[in-house]
């Protein structure tokens, strides 16, 4: 005889905390004397977990309703297997929930009645326009029938979904803002018929701009910042943090980041185990995008206010005098030692490394120069080559290396090999490693910023650190220049 499914939470099931000192909440699934699990991407500590909720944190009540929310998921894709008249299995479930992660990139969707976004139990959709069964909710009962408006899907929460075609109430989704289907179309009518594909059709009456206030921040992402003229690298990162939200709150708006969910994503990508500056770079995103949306009319500002976004400061990873020296005795290949040891002597980034060709190197005044645009920044940098190899050492060989990801990865065992411990060492510090050597040798710090390239003095000081023995050479410099002053007055006698 079959059996019924049951469902429990599990924390910690791998006994095994991140670096945040956290661990996932799952929901175990067991049927007879099988189980399977389901994420809710809720991680919390183990001082906050009373065995069937989170208590003990501000937003206890907002997590607590996210794991109701996965739950109920569950239990609705079990439900549609019930009505279809089949037993409901845990395959049922890890099938459903498949297709609701499926749904991420926004394709399924009820669009024309033809590929029309199936329910979480994947059996029920929005089949034409014939009024009969257009858009089946999530309880499977009441769907939208008459062309009228008057009969309209119901969701889980009761409220009205899609309607009428009218275009007066197109779509209420689950959190109470108004959309109009996918979010992209804005409620044209067009004789008493909705354009279900957001396009412009005879005498048609625009419904005000729902389609873009209500649309998620991956279709706005996708429609504003991909055709910008942003750099690359600057469009990648955007993107990244928009599809990061709508991989954890699928259709969130602009509009919708408040206070409470906020916390909600940072919580989401701590248990994802990024560290805070991560999680800040993602949140400075977010202010980004709502930022275009502001200066397009579709927000009035950063809706989450008293939100503070958290940094911390980490020590950059610099190498001294005798681990270079220890580098440059290393036998792991010597392309990418040579390669990072040049950019130790000249501050490159990888990106501009890989960019020195022949004609970037000039001579003036008999002096020879590096000539180099920055990548990231545009700015016009000029190395003098032959000053910098008297101050830090001779430059040596510039071999051509592989990926920076690759380069990295050899550049670990280089370490290693020189028996450096305790230190990440990768392309970039190289740089860090440029800035603080300089300094340790006298060189203001005005003049290591032009020689990096950095716009702001602050950025130099966060690259260059300032080592004891700098301190002690700036002093010495100062007590002896000091004693010269006391001599010469002593001599002239006044």
């Amino acid at each position: 005889m079959e059996t019924k499914i049951r469902y429990r939470y599990v924390f910690n099931r791998k006994k095994r905390l991140n670096a945040m000192g956290e661990a996932l909440v799952q929901i175990e699934a067991r049927q007879k004397d099988r189980k399977t699990y389901f994420a809710t991407g809720i991680y919390v500590k183990p001082s906050e977990w009373t065995g069937s909720e989170v208590a003990g944190r501000v937003d206890a009540t907002m997590l607590n309703g996210m794991l109701q929310e996965v739950l109920l998921r569950l239990q609705m894709i079990e439900m549609g297997a019930w009505r279809q008249g089949v037993w409901p299995q845990l395959e049922h479930l890890r099938r459903g929930m498949a297709r609701v992660d499926a749904g991420v990139d926004g394709q399924t969707r009820v669009l024309d009645g033809q590929t029309d976004g199936r329910g979480l139990d994947g059996q029920t959709d929005g089949r034409g326009l014939d009024g009969q069964t257009v858009g089946r909710g999530l309880d499977g009962q009441t769907d939208g029938r008459g062309l009228d408006g008057q009969t309209d899907g119901r969701g889980l929460d009761g409220q009205t979904v899609g309607r009428g075609l009218d275009g007066q109430t197109v779509g209420r989704g689950l959190d109470g803002q108004t959309r109009v289907l996918d979010g992209q179309t804005d409620g044209r009518v067009w004789d008493g018929q909705t354009g279900l594909d957001g396009q412009t059709r005879g005498d048609e009456q625009t419904v005000g701009r729902t389609g873009e206030e209500s649309e998620g921040v991956l279709a706005f992402a996708r429609r504003v910042v991909e055709p910008s003229g942003r750099r690359e690298s600057t469009k990648s990162c955007l993107m990244g943090t928009a599809r990061l939200m709508e991989r954890w709150r699928q259709g969130v708006t602009l509009r919708q980041l408040d206070y409470d969910l906020l916390c909600g994503f940072e919580q989401h990508l701590r248990g994802l185990g990024d560290c805070k500056n991560t999680i800040a770079k993602h949140l400075h995103n977010l202010r980004t995008l709502v930022g275009e949306a502001r200066r397009r009319g579709l927000a009035t500002g950063w809706p989450a206010r008293g939100y503070r976004i958290r940094t911390e400061r980490h020590e950059r990873t610099t190498l001294s005098d005798d681990e270079l020296r220890r580098v440059a005795q290393t036998t792991v290949c010597p392309t990418v030692r040579d390669a990072f040891l040049f950019c130790c002597k000249t501050g490159l980034r990888y990106s501009d490394y890989v960019r020195v060709a022949e004609e970037h190197f000039v001579v003036r005044d008999g002096e020879q120069w590096l000539q180099l645009r920055m990548h990231k920044t545009g700015r016009l940098v000029a190395l003098p080559l032959q000053l910098l190899a008297g101050v830090l050492g001779p430059l040596g060989p510039r071999p051509a290396i592989m990926s920076n990801k690759r380069a990295n990865i050899w550049l670990s065992r280089i370490a290693s090999e020189a028996g450096i411990v305790g230190k990440k060492v990768t392309f970039h510090t190289s740089r860090h490693t440029f800035a603080t050597q300089l300094l340790a040798r006298g060189v203001p710090i005005t003049t290591v910023q032009v020689l990096l390239g950095h716009t702001q003095l602050r950025t130099t000081q966060r690259y260059a650190q300032v080592k004891e023995q700098t301190v002690v050479n700036d002093l010495l410099r100062a007590a002896a220049a000091a004693n010269l002053l006391y001599a010469n007055r002593g001599v002239n006698g006044t």
